[in-house]
C-alpha cells in the first residue's frame, strides 16, 4: 500500500531502491507486531482494542515529526521512528545510505529481535497447548 501511495504521488526520491527495501523492514515489523498480538490474545475483538489504544505508541515518530517545537529525541524511544526517520530523510530530505545506515541497521536489529521473539513465545505456546 505505501509503493501504491507513492506511486501515486510520484515521491519515491531519490533513492527508490532504499525506500523499498525500509518499506518492507517496517512491514516485517508491523506483521511481527501483529503475529506477537495474535499468540498471546484470544479474540479479535480485544486484538482490535489493544491495537487501537496501542496505536499511539506507533505514530508517535510521525507526530512528533509534525511539530518541529518537539524534542527530536523523543521519537527515538518508539520503536516505529526507525522507520520513519529514514522514509523522511530520503523522500523529503533527499537523503542517501549514508543518512539512514544507523536507523536502518537499528530497525534491522529490532526486525531480528522480534522475529526471535515471535519464536520463543510460538515454541512456549504450542508447548503448553500440547504438553510436551
Amino acid at each position: 500500500m505505501g509503493i501504491l501511495i507513492l506511486i501515486l504521488n510520484n515521491a519515491f526520491g531519490t533513492e527508490p531502491i532504499l525506500l523499498i527495501i525500509v518499506l518492507a523492514l517496517g512491514a516485517l515489523m508491523a506483521a511481527e507486531l501483529g503475529m506477537l498480538l495474535g499468540v498471546y490474545v484470544k479474540d479479535f475483538a480485544t486484538i482490535f482494542t489493544i491495537w487501537k489504544s496501542a496505536g499511539i505508541i506507533l505514530f508517535a515518530p510521525a507526530i512528533i515529526y509534525l511539530f518541529p517545537q518537539i524534542p527530536q529525541w523523543i521519537g527515538k524511544i518508539f520503536p516505529t521512528y526507525y522507520i520513519t526517520q529514514p522514509i523522511v530523510e530520503l523522500i523529503q530530505k533527499g537523503g542517501g545510505w549514508a543518512d539512514i545506515s544507523t536507523n536502518t541497521f537499528i530497525l534491522v536489529a529490532i526486525d531480528i529481535a522480534l522475529i526471535f521473539i515471535l519464536l520463543f513465545t510460538l515454541k512456549r505456546k504450542q508447548y503448553t497447548v500440547t504438553g510436551e
